[in-house]
């Protein structure tokens, strides 16, 4: 690796991390390796306790790992909630469409996971 003649400060580092933090955090995916190039090479000039205390600043405990020295963001896990009941509503849906031709599923998994669980479930008949 070649060696900036000048290193970056290191506020444009930080700031550079909790954009990318952010990005990640409303997108919910990890962000591409184009966007992360610019903080890979400046990893030099990183370490472990920065990364921390900047990740938490930003307001994520989970997500991030460093690697090498290299910062990795982890990929979205989908809520188990969410998987448990659309295989639910399917395997009600195969059951009753044949007794009941105008059946609807029961649950509606869209919004559905959260701590207000039952006010945001639409429950039909």
């Amino acid at each position: 690796m070649s060696h900036e003649p000048h290193p970056p400060a290191r506020v444009e580092i930080k700031e550079l991390f909790k954009k990318l933090c952010r990005r990640y955090k409303n997108r919910e995916a990890p962000p591409a390796d184009e966007e992360m190039e610019p903080l890979w090479r400046m990893r030099e000039y990183l370490d472990a306790e920065d990364i921390i205390t900047w990740r938490d600043d930003v307001g994520l405990r989970k997500g991030i790992a460093c690697k090498d020295g290299k910062v990795i963001f982890n990929e979205f896990t989908i809520p188990p909630h969410e998987h448990i009941v659309s295989a639910f509503n399917r395997q009600l849906h195969i059951q009753f469409s044949s007794m009941y031709p105008h059946y609807l599923p029961v649950f509606i998994n869209t919004g559905s996971t959260g701590i207000y669980l039952l006010s945001k479930m639409n429950l039909r008949c």
